[in-house]
């Protein structure tokens, strides 16, 4: 017979997805380090590395938080007999803390409780009384490392749909930038297709001296308006690429990015085969 208590609503954290603007996770593994990710508007934001967060992966784990659902209650109070039992000897694996744009805030820590023949995942809040069970991946499963949140692409699945122009400059093409439409272009299309897919692989501090050869592109929507701006150069058999759009918060770092993105920029100054070919 199960008490009443274990009959309840399993998922335990009670707070709105949409009004979290802060995610702190402290392992408690010796040396490692705290990650704390940051909602501005729409925008995440990592530290203490100070990188963009890829929204569709910040909001994967967001979700994977707040709905986060307990197997089974072991305790029905923290402080009880049984309570006692499940946390004496624990280990404190991961302690989560979430913060919404109010003053709500909700903090968790996930304990792992080992005997003779098994193991137990044990969730416990400051602000409730039970004693949670967890399902065994959950540790694994909600812990990150800044690699799996950091923004991964140059350009937006739905930003790519919106760019209607390129502007290319370089000391190569001269004094006076060439912008070019993306309609019709075949290597405008094979350039945005590059930028969208995962081609970052690093971020790092803005230390590197531009190549006199560098790129700068800008993309542009149907309105003019600046959708990214990047200037890339390359160093020997890599390529780097460093935002040019001010104001954001990671502005002061460069990005290692997929070479093969190289062979669609005009680093020797023509853009002529970007231009849209002719009607059929």
């Amino acid at each position: 017979d199960y008490p009443a208590f274990r009959w309840r609503e399993k998922r335990f954290i009670p707070i709105d997805a949409a009004r979290v603007r802060e995610i702190v996770q402290t392992p408690k593994d010796k040396g490692a380090s705290p990650l704390r990710a940051e909602k501005t508007g729409s925008n995440w934001n990592l530290r203490p590395s100070n990188v963009p967060g890829d929204s569709e992966n910040m909001n994967s784990w967001l979700s994977s938080l707040v709905f986060l659902t307990a197997e089974d209650f072991l305790a029905e109070k923290k402080d009880s007999t049984e309570g006692k039992k499940w946390l004496s000897g624990s280990k404190s694996l991961v302690h989560f803390s979430l913060a919404s744009d109010g003053s709500e805030k909700f903090e968790f820590e996930i304990k792992e409780k080992k005997s003779k023949d098994q193991s137990t995942l044990i969730a416990v809040s400051p602000s409730l009384d039970p004693v949670f069970k967890l399902d065994s991946e959950a540790a694994k499963r909600l812990t990150k490392k800044v690699s799996d949140l950091q923004l991964s692409k140059l350009l937006g699945s739905i930003d790519r749909f919106n760019v209607r122009t390129i502007e290319f400059s370089s000391k190569k093409i001269g004094d006076h930038p060439v912008i070019l439409s993306t309609a019709g272009s075949k290597k405008a299309t094979e350039l945005l297709e590059k930028l969208t897919g995962n081609r970052i692989r690093s971020w790092q501090p803005q230390n590197k001296n531009q190549s006199p050869e560098s790129v700068r592109l800008i993309l542009r929507d149907q309105k003019n308006e600046t959708i990214q701006d990047y200037t890339f150069w390359k160093e020997k058999d890599r390529l780097y690429a460093v935002q040019n759009i001010q104001g954001q918060s990671h502005a002061n770092l460069s990005l290692e990015v997929d070479p093969e993105i190289a062979a669609s920029i005009p680093w020797d100054g023509s853009v002529s085969s970007f231009e849209a070919g002719p009607s059929k």
